[in-house]
């Protein structure tokens, strides 16, 4: 079928259509129109007039409406527009083939890899100030917890450096944050994406955690070697040990917000909590201390907290000076497990528009 019968097709289909139903059709056409010029190479955050892609299927849209309530145009005048009405064959975002697992694998890969890169245009689109602030955030932090060791007389933290203790511990915590933010907030307007079938709503949220999470991995490394540049820092002990245990990181923050959206979902009180639970697992977290500064009875309480054994972990491989064996990994990573699994289960159920 050429783009000229695709056009009347379509028309075919609308024909008989109450003005409420044609508008709702119609609104999921522009909707459907931003999800694809998001993704196409001209967008760069610029406005929509200036989007040439946005442009003509606007100007598309346009002549629809004026044919559904005038009649069909003349084939010479709609054929420029069916191309751009023709969703089905538009740029193969919109068509997910039937595969296999490795095929289907790849195909998920790729969505993810043109999700990560529709969030990397989005931020060049950002002021200077977000970018300022993305780096000044973790900054004021680290020397807020090394001012509290140096009042105290301290620039060693159990013999770990001060400064590496501190990056660690907060970029690790704003990682955590904001990737529990990203899930806890729902799709907004990512939802568009959804009319795409080549995308599921899976997709959506692991592409938006792994943008949040290497963002925070990626300023911690960076001030990391800064720090080891400059002689005030060392060089991991154990690397591979040291991204394992910031990718289990980056999955409780994704479990744990998916799991809390789940629940807010279908218990609203829940939303009004979330403040208080961050700030119990921020206190209990391990971002300023570690456990073998605790009395025994408040190690018994704060080891409860899977993201505690996980960021005494990370210092554990980072730091040759330091060795623990108060966490559990068995405890982290069960916790971990338990969290991926229900969040993923609500995934199921997710309300989009909540």
């Amino acid at each position: 079928m050429d783009a000229q019968e695709r056009y009347y097709a379509l028309l075919s289909a609308m024909d008989g259509l109450g003005e409420r139903k044609l508008r709702e059709r119609l609104t999921q056409y522009k909707a459907v129109r931003d999800a694809v010029a998001r993704l196409s190479p001209e967008y760069d955050g610029q406005p929509q007039h200036k989007n040439p892609e946005i442009y003509a299927f606007n100007r598309a849209v346009r002549r629809f409406e004026d044919e559904l309530r005038a009649g069909p145009a003349t084939p010479a005048a709609t054929a420029s527009d069916a191309e751009h009405l023709g969703l089905l064959a538009f740029a193969g975002y919109d068509r997910v083939e039937r595969a296999g697992p490795v095929e289907m694998a790849i195909q998920k890969l790729t969505n993810l890899r043109l999700l990560m890169w529709l969030y990397l245009m989005e931020m060049k689109a950002r002021t200077p100030l977000y970018y300022f602030w993305l780096f000044a955030e973790p900054a004021l932090q680290v020397l807020m917890i090394v001012g509290m060791y140096l009042l105290a007389g301290r620039v060693l933290v159990l013999d770990m450096p001060a400064l590496p203790f501190a990056v660690l511990g907060v970029s690790s915590m704003l990682m955590f944050r904001n990737v529990m933010n990203r899930m806890l907030g729902g799709m907004g307007r990512d939802s568009n994406l959804l009319l795409l079938p080549r995308f599921a709503v899976m997709d959506v949220y692991i592409a938006r955690a792994l943008h949040s999470g290497l963002i925070y991995m990626l300023i911690g490394a960076l001030y990391l070697y800064i720090l080891h540049a400059l002689g005030v820092g060392e060089a991991p002990e154990n690397l591979l040990g040291v991204l394992g245990w910031w990718a289990m990181i980056w999955g409780l923050g994704l479990g744990f917000g998916l799991t809390l959206r789940g629940l807010a979902q279908s218990f609203p009180w829940v939303r009004k909590l979330n403040v208080v639970i961050f700030r119990a697992i921020f206190l209990t977290s391990g971002v300023f201390y570690v456990t073998e500064q605790l009395p025994e009875e408040f190690k018994a309480i704060v080891l409860w907290n899977p993201l505690l054994n996980m960021l005494q972990g990370l210092r554990d491989a980072y730091f040759w000076e330091y060795s623990t064996k108060e966490i559990s990994f068995s405890y982290a990573s069960w916790a971990l497990l338990l969290l991926l699994f229900t969040g993923l289960m609500n995934l199921r159920r997710d309300k989009i528009g909540d």
